[in-house]
């Protein structure tokens, strides 16, 4: 029956064994026929799982699948051979959400990887414990490591934090801002006249819910009343000073750039300390 509607244009041959309706496939089914052509020991991983698990993109060349035993290779498979637990998503046999990432840790660069971890933090989907339990041996484990060093980092005080954004000011010359100023009815945590705001942000200020909406609802006011608000976080100031003191010269008249027109006269700040 399956040769008869090969012949005659009703199946298309996927992978072996493995047939479709069509011979559009979508990636997504190609993703699936590479794990159902190696049977139910198979499961998608690395790149392929993190799609599946919406860690990173998807995959638009080959695509890893891991088995159990030593498998022969099929056109469009990466193949590598473990003992691993089997998880379903969206009815996708893949790796789960802990092995994925310490599968991806082989393949992406420190920054990439980073981004899934942080991805996966911000979808449930991180047990650093299990990851660190699990990480021994394997391949991009110092990467790892040094991705889960810096969630082991202490939060610093808000006047931790304000304080290195002043050290960061001075070491490259730019002009202090005032700081925890009031506009709008807001309070700012640095302003430079006319119209440029920067928010410093501490996960530990800001990884509730309210915060988050408060933050938006913040920035939104500011932004139409023709403030330009910028957003940096502990890492980028402990880490891209430059970059930071560079977005505020572009927008800072007094630190040597163009900026924006002024804001609205009924938006300048109402009260804050001097810098």
């Amino acid at each position: 029956m399956v040769k008869r509607r090969l012949e005659a244009g009703r199946l298309y041959r996927v992978q072996r064994s493995v047939f479709a309706l069509t011979p559009n496939i979508l990636p997504r089914g190609r993703m699936l026929a590479a794990a159902l052509t190696y049977g139910p020991e198979a499961v998608l991983s690395h790149r392929a799982a993190a799609a599946i698990w919406d860690l990173g993109p998807w995959p638009t060349g080959v695509i890893d699948v891991t088995v159990r035993t030593r498998r022969k290779p099929r056109q469009g498979i990466r193949l590598h051979r473990a003992g691993v637990a089997r998880a379903v998503r969206d009815g996708f046999p893949v790796t789960t959400p802990t092995r994925s990432l310490i599968d991806l840790a082989s393949v992406l660069p420190l920054g990439r990887l980073r981004d899934a971890f942080e991805r996966a933090e911000r979808l449930r989907l991180l047990d650093v414990n299990s990851v660190s339990e699990e990480m021994h041996g394997r391949r991009g484990a110092r990467k790892i490591r040094a991705v889960l060093a810096e969630w082991s980092e202490p939060e610093p005080t808000k006047t931790e934090l304000e304080q290195a954004w002043r050290n960061l000011c001075r070491d490259h010359g730019l002009p202090l801002p005032s700081q925890n100023v009031i506009l709008l009815g807001y309070e700012v945590d640095a302003f430079w006249e006319p119209d440029l705001v920067v928010e410093l942000d501490s996960w530990e200020w800001h990884k509730t819910r309210r915060a988050f909406e408060e933050d938006r609802q913040k920035a939104a006011a500011l932004e139409a009343a023709g403030y330009r608000v910028l957003h940096f976080t502990w890492r980028q100031v402990k880490g891209e000073p430059e970059l930071l003191a560079a977005a505020i010269r572009s927008g800072c008249p007094r630190a040597g750039g163009r900026g924006r027109s002024p804001a609205p006269a009924a938006a300048r700040p109402s009260s804050g300390p001097s810098a």
